[in-house]
C-alpha cells in the first residue's frame, strides 16, 4: 500500500513538472518569433518607396527612347 501511495505521489509530481516545462518554451518561442519579426520589419525598407523608385526608373527609361 505504501508503495502504491508513493508511486501515485511520484507520478503527480512528474506530471506537474512536465506540464510546467512544456508551457514555458512555448511562451518563449512565441516571444522570440515576435522579436525577430519586429527586427525584420525595422530593417526592411518600406515597399511603397521601392514601387516609387521603379516607377521613376520606368519613366526615365521611356523618356530616353
Amino acid at each position: 500500500m505504501e508503495y502504491n501511495e508513493e508511486l501515485r505521489a511520484w507520478k503527480n509530481q512528474t506530471e506537474q513538472k512536465k506540464e510546467k516545462s512544456l508551457e514555458q518554451p512555448k511562451k518563449e518561442s512565441v516571444l522570440e518569433k515576435l522579436h525577430l519579426y519586429q527586427q525584420e520589419g525595422r530593417q526592411q525598407p518600406k515597399r511603397s518607396v521601392k514601387k516609387n523608385q521603379w516607377i521613376e526608373n520606368d519613366k526615365t527609361r521611356w523618356n530616353r527612347q
